[in-house]
C-alpha cells in the first residue's frame, strides 16, 4: 500500500481520498526523493513539476588573482524548487548580450570557478534547472574585467634560412627568398592565448610573401616558435650593407595588442666576427612586388 501526504512544500498532495482507518503515528523518511519521483509516474499522481526554480540569479564575480590570470568566480544564493536536486547552469560570453543556448559549465553547487579565460572583460549569466528539466529565466547579467598584468610577448629570436639562395649563408642577399623564423617569449605575468603575428615591411628593398601566421598558447615565462615561417624576398637591387625594418603586429585574446620591429642588414657578410659588405652580385633577377617563383 503506498502513502501520500502533505509534508511542507517538498511533497504535493495527490487530491486522492485519505486511506480510511489509516493511522501514523510513528514516521521516518527515507529516499524521500526517490518515492516522489517514483510516484509522478503514476497515473494517480499526475502532477508533474512544470513550474522553474525560484532563482534570483548570480550575486558576484569576482577575480581569485591566480598567477595566470585566467579564471573567475562566480557566486549565488540557493534556488528553491520542489524537484531537487537543483543545478546551476553558466552561461559566458565577452560580448553583450550574453548566447543563452549552450551552458559553459555547470554544477550542484553555490559557486564555481570557471578557467581557460582570456584577458578582457567577461559577461556571465546563471540560470538554475530543477530534475524536472525546468530552468527559470532569469535575465541578470554579472560584468566583470579579467584584469590583470597584460601579457609582454617579445621576440625571444629569429633565423633566416634561403628559400631559394645564392650561397647559403643564412643572410638577406640581394635576389633572395628567404624563410624567416620567429620565436615569441611570454614576459608577463598573464598567459596569452591564441596568438597570431602579421608581418610588414618598412624597408623598399625586402618584400613580404607569407605575412600572417599563428603560435601556440603563450603561458607567462613560456616561449614558442611560429607554426610555420614568415616569407620574405630581399630586391635584386639592395644595396650593400642596407639596413631593413620589419614590423611585427603581435595579437592574443582579450584584445591584446603589441608591435616589435626586427632589424635586417642586407647584402653582407661576415669577416670573423666584423659585419662587412657582400661585394658578390646579386644571384637572381628579384624586384620586390615580384611573384615567387615555383
Amino acid at each position: 500500500m503506498r502513502v501520500r501526504f502533505r509534508l511542507a512544500t517538498d511533497l504535493a498532495s495527490t487530491g486522492v481520498t485519505p486511506f480510511a482507518g489509516v493511522n501514523i503515528d510513528d514516521l521516518s523518511l527515507t529516499g524521500a526523493q526517490v518515492l516522489r519521483e517514483a510516484c509522478e509516474q503514476l497515473a494517480s499522481c499526475a502532477n508533474a513539476d512544470h513550474d522553474p526554480p525560484v532563482f534570483a540569479g548570480l550575486v558576484e564575480a569576482l577575480n581569485p588573482g591566480l598567477p595566470s590570470c585566467d579564471a573567475l568566480d562566480l557566486k549565488w544564493a540557493a534556488a528553491t524548487d520542489a524537484s531537487g536536486p537543483i543545478r546551476y547552469l553558466v552561461y559566458a560570453s565577452p560580448t553583450l548580450p550574453v548566447p543563452l543556448g549552450e551552458p559553459i559549465a555547470s554544477t550542484q553547487a553555490l559557486r564555481i570557478r570557471i578557467p581557460g579565460l582570456a584577458y578582457g572583460t567577461w559577461n556571465f549569466v546563471v540560470r538554475a534547472r530543477d530534475s524536472q528539466g525546468n530552468v527559470d529565466g532569469n535575465s541578470v547579467v554579472r560584468s566583470i574585467d579579467l584584469a590583470c598584468d597584460p601579457p609582454v610577448l617579445a621576440i625571444q629570436s629569429f633565423a633566416l634560412s634561403e628559400l631559394q639562395g645564392c650561397d647559403g649563408d643564412g643572410r638577406p642577399d640581394a635576389g633572395e627568398y628567404l624563410n624567416l623564423g620567429v620565436v615569441l617569449e611570454n614576459q608577463g605575468s598573464s598567459d596569452a592565448w591564441n596568438v597570431r603575428a602579421h608581418l610588414r615591411s618598412l624597408s623598399p628593398y625586402v618584400a613580404i610573401r607569407t605575412d600572417e601566421v599563428g603560435f601556440p598558447d603563450l603561458a607567462r615565462a613560456h616561449h614558442e616558435a611560429a607554426a610555420q615561417p614568415f616569407q620574405i624576398q630581399v630586391s635584386n637591387d639592395a644595396p650593400c650593407m642596407t639596413a631593413a625594418s620589419l614590423e611585427l603586429e603581435i595579437l592574443a585574446d582579450g584584445g591584446h595588442r603589441e608591435l616589435r620591429t626586427l632589424e635586417l642588414v642586407l647584402e653582407s657578410d661576415l669577416a670573423g666576427t666584423q659585419v662587412v659588405c657582400d661585394a658578390t652580385a646579386a644571384c637572381n633577377t628579384v624586384s620586390v612586388g615580384a611573384d615567387v617563383p615555383g
